[in-house]
């Protein structure tokens, strides 16, 4: 369970990294924002590690 709680802490962190770069996202601006397909492409990544702890808890709840 330790290793769930680790992986699902740093989901956590990179969701709020997500939501920062979304929040300051400023199209009349070009200094220090992230482009929008580099935040797709962490969405897209950070998804991908979801669904990895969602089929890791599945297997733990079948194993118990």
């Amino acid at each position: 369970m330790k290793e769930l709680f680790k992986q699902a802490t740093q989901i956590v962190i990179e969701a709020q990294m997500i939501a920062d770069n979304l929040n300051g996202y400023n199209p009349g601006l070009s200094k220090d924002k992230v482009p929008l397909d580099v935040i797709q492409a962490d969405v897209a990544s950070l998804a991908r590690e979801l669904a990895n702890l969602y089929g890791k808890l599945g297997e733990k709840i079948r194993n118990e």
